[in-house]
């Protein structure tokens, strides 16, 4: 005997998904009833489309599932057996309801049966089979993303089906009253056939019925309100739901009071494990509950008065089966390796990176480099000391924010040498850094390895990135080393499989653009605006890429408050280490401009604009702040490798190639000796800016000063900290602005006594500036008089002659200062930067991205 079926089928909109859902209906080899099309959107479209079928409408507005579905069976003709009911995007293949309704005859104890979901753009591979949920209570697919093989072709009970494709008993139905539309939308076809177990019924899922799938509530193509709120928060709510349901009652105090705990408890796994948006599901998640426990409870009582659901456990996920699922995740299709890039070994980048810096062998890193960007502080915590701070060493102490550039002299101090030698260590390798980000950079534009190759080679050995190595100036070559990695990294946050790689992708470009930005402000800004153009090519990426800009903002917010409210122009200069070089901008300037008007020709006017109006945005804000950025021109150079790359990848002929790329090597070559192997380098010595005797007691007593008088050009006398002031001590705020303070009277009444050898009021000035050594630099006729004079008073001692000038110890105690700088800022900067490194963490979902064909 033949089954009487009716379908319903519950439409949202007119389009594509629909109008196959009701051909492949129009195509079923068991015969309907009735098909029932329920229009919840009530357009013109959708009852054209229905009429043109000759099935049934009704368009009782916008309802939500469970109600649609009552609605849709109010308004059939005759009362049917069972009951198909089918969602806008579920299109059955022309045998499913006969295999449904099959299923159905074999036993009168069979109330629900399910078919097998495939994905809708790939049918070969199954979406869903049959539904369960944890021993938690959350929702759980134990087959997923599986290709069908026929491997789980048997036909077998589970706890739950979908809605989608699912034929359920008319007299079930109505006795249970159906879908509750009071519960969470993924929760309610588990809910509903937890009514049907409890009842004494059966749920199966059969195979051989098969249902494509699109899952547009899934993937966030309906409107926010079919599933009330983001999937995230969705999937939560009926997590919230279902472990209400299930849980013994003895346990559902504990759960809605520990709620907030629970979601606390999960943000640092979510954030290792890219699911940032899971953090915000399970947080509304948890509101919602507390709100709205009532209703749960009343749920829970609904479903109990039914029945036992003794039987249930035995349906419940396994922990074999979730870890088993676990597993798959790091499952992947073999690479396509026909038109993979070679890798950086293969291609033989490795082995270049380690040549560069041959270049520069003369400047073998042994000891700190004495010029004045690069002796730092002689531990991580003497550095530590004035990073991301407000109060810098001078006078007595002065509340102007430390340079933001301390936290890239702060990173170095970690390795496990002295901080001036590891700082000598990244000048040494800067090259190789270089030649490796730029590397990874070009990769984006050519797949031609020799071209790669060859074109980072240019920008790593170009004339300008060779003098900045040359006179170790380590601001300029951040900028230099950082820029090509950041956009590198934002260009793969961009083109990332899914949204956990693109997350890490975030991070790392966040992390990296953090140093660009304490480097240099202005290119930071001019990256934020790269990274605006390729997110309005790529919305669902936006904001992935403009989250890679908060830690550079975090570090610079201090900085960019008080410089506004100071003198606006100093924002853009971020460290005393900056070094003034000779501006050969103009010369890269016509080269530029000259590729620009070739590639516009030969190659892509965008990419050859594009990149020409952030060189000029960049040179007018130079131009405009007055401070000559000595990294501009290497810049300029990464704009023409670039641009270089995009030409000679575009030449037809293979002699305009060997032309270019002969004249390219020509000039990397003559750069190399000339500004690389012939250049000059800066002495090596101890990292010591003060003598022996002043660092020693300064390392006993942090409260250490010294006066230090000097006559080159003119009389000047500065109060030193500790053990000399290098340059993280230093400030860009103080050198332009200075500060007002009783100091500076006192400092100047002393020298004045000092230099004239009047010893009247020098004691008590020594005490009330709490001065421990007397420093006299120099050897002119007016410092040799002052050092005199100094040895002749009874308040000093003399400690010697070094590289620094005569030192003189002050024989009687003084009071010792005592300053504190303020570190309101730093705790929360350094939260930040935590959880961008979290978000750097490799887990499954990055390697099957990785894994994924065709996919770097």
């Amino acid at each position: 005997m033949t089954v009487t079926v009716a379908a319903i089928v519950v439409a949202n909109s007119a389009d594509l998904y629909l109008a196959e859902t009701l051909s492949q209906l129009s195509k079923q080899l068991h015969p309907i009833q009735q098909v029932m099309v329920v229009d919840t959107a009530s357009s013109v479209e959708t009852a054209e489309l229905v009429s043109s079928y000759g099935f049934s409408l009704i368009q009782p507005g916008d309802l939500p599932l469970g109600a649609a579905v009552s609605a849709g069976i109010a308004g059939l003709a005759q009362q049917p057996q069972w009951i198909w009911i089918l969602h806008d995007d579920s299109a059955p293949e022309p045998n499913a309801l006969s295999q449904l309704a099959r299923a159905a005859e074999l036993s009168e104890s069979v109330a629900v049966v399910g078919p097998k979901l495939l994905r809708w753009e790939l049918p070969v591979e199954i979406q869903q089979l049959g539904l369960t949920v944890t021993p938690t209570g959350k929702p759980f697919l134990l087959v997923e993303s599986e290709f069908d093989q026929g491997q789980f072709d048997i036909s077998s009970d589970t706890l739950a089906v979908s809605t989608a494709g699912m034929l359920v008993g008319f007299d079930v139905w109505k006795t249970l009253g159906g879908l509750d539309d009071r519960s969470p939308v993924l929760a309610q076809d588990i809910e509903f056939s937890l009514k049907v177990r409890a009842a004494g019924y059966r749920v199966v899922v059969e195979p051989s019925a098969k249902v494509l799938h699109a899952g547009l509530s899934m993937q966030g193509k309906r409107a926010r309100k079919w599933l009330g709120g983001g999937y995230r928060s969705a999937i939560a709510k009926a997590h919230l739901h279902l472990a209400t349901l299930l849980a013994p009652a003895i346990l559902i105090p504990f759960i809605y009071l520990l709620l907030p705990l629970g979601v606390l408890a999960q943000i640092p796994f979510n954030l290792v494990s890219k699911r940032l948006g899971k953090s915000v599901g399970q947080g509304s998640a948890w509101l919602w509950g507390w709100f709205t426990w009532p209703s749960r409870l009343a749920a829970r009582k609904r479903l109990r008065s039914i029945g036992s659901l003794a039987a249930v456990g035995s349906l419940v996920a396994t922990r074999k089966q979730i870890r088993q699922k676990q597993s798959k995740e790091l499952e992947f299709p073999p690479e396509d390796t026909k038109n993979r890039q070679k890798g950086f070994f293969a291609s033989g980048a490795f082995y270049l990176s380690l040549l560069v810096p041959v270049l520069s062998i003369g400047g073998f890193p042994l000891g700190a480099l004495r010029t004045q960007s690069s002796v730092i502080g002689r531990s991580f915590e003497s550095i530590w000391e004035n990073t991301g701070v407000t109060g810098v060493q001078y006078l007595a102490g002065v509340a102007y924010p430390s340079d933001p550039f301390n936290w890239f002299f702060a990173l170095l101090a970690l390795l496990p040498i002295s901080p001036s030698l590891a700082l000598n260590w990244f000048v040494f390798l800067s090259g190789s850094l270089a030649f490796i980000a730029a590397w990874l950079l070009l990769g984006q534009l050519t797949k031609k390895t020799w071209l790669r190759n060859l074109a980072a080679l240019g920008f790593a050995l170009s004339p300008q990135a060779l003098v900045l190595q040359s006179t170790a100036a380590v601001v300029e070559l951040a900028v230099v080393v950082f820029t090509p990695l950041v956009l590198y990294l934002l260009l793969k946050t961009k083109s990332a499989f899914n949204a956990p790689r693109s997350w890490r992708w975030t991070a790392l470009a966040g992390l990296a653009g953090t140093v660009v930005a304490i480097a240099n402000p202005v290119v930071f800004g001019l990256i934020f605006v790269f990274a605006g153009f390729i997110a309005l090519s790529s919305i669902r990426r936006a904001p992935q890429l403009l989250a890679s800009f908060i830690p550079g903002v975090a570090l610079l917010l201090p900085w960019l408050e008080t410089t506004l409210r100071l003198q606006w122009e100093l924002f853009a200069l971020t460290s005393s280490a900056r070094v003034i070089a000779v501006d050969q901008s103009l010369w890269y300037l016509i080269g530029l401009a000259a590729v620009v008007v070739v590639a516009c020709f030969v190659s892509s006017a965008t990419l050859a604009l594009g990149v020409a109006a952030l060189v000029t945005i960049l040179m007018i804000v130079d131009r405009l702040l007055g401070f000559g950025y000595a990294e501009v021109s290497a810049l300029i150079m990464l704009a023409v490798a670039a641009l270089l790359v995009a030409v000679i990848d575009s030449l037809k002929r293979q002699q305009a190639k060997a032309i270019a790329a002969t004249t390219t090597s020509l000039f990397v070559g003559s750069s190399a000796i000339l500004f690389g192997v012939l250049a000059q380098r800066p002495i090596q010595a101890e990292d010591l800016v003060a003598p022996a005797l002043v660092v020693a007691q300064a390392d006993a007593e942090s409260s250490t000063r010294t006066l230090l008088i000097s006559f080159e050009p003119s009389l000047t006398a500065d109060l030193i900290w500790g053990d000399g002031r290098s340059v993280d001590e230093e400030s860009v705020l103080y050198s332009a602005l200075g500060a007002e303070s009783e100091l500076k009277l006192q400092l100047a009444n002393l020298t004045a006594q000092l230099v004239a050898a009047n010893p009247a009021e020098v004691g008590a000035l020594l005490d009330d500036l709490g001065i421990d050594f007397v420093l006299v630099a120099g050897n002119s006729a007016q410092a040799l008089s002052t050092k005199a004079s100094v040895s002749g008073m009874e308040f000093f001692q003399i400690s010697g002659d070094s590289q620094f000038g005569s030192l003189f110890r002050v024989t009687t105690p003084v009071s010792q200062p005592v300053f504190a700088a303020s570190a309101m800022f730093r705790d929360a900067q350094l939260a930040i930067l935590g959880l961008f490194a979290l978000l750097v963490i490799p887990t499954p979902a990055t390697i099957r991205g990785y894994r994924r064909r065709g996919v770097r």
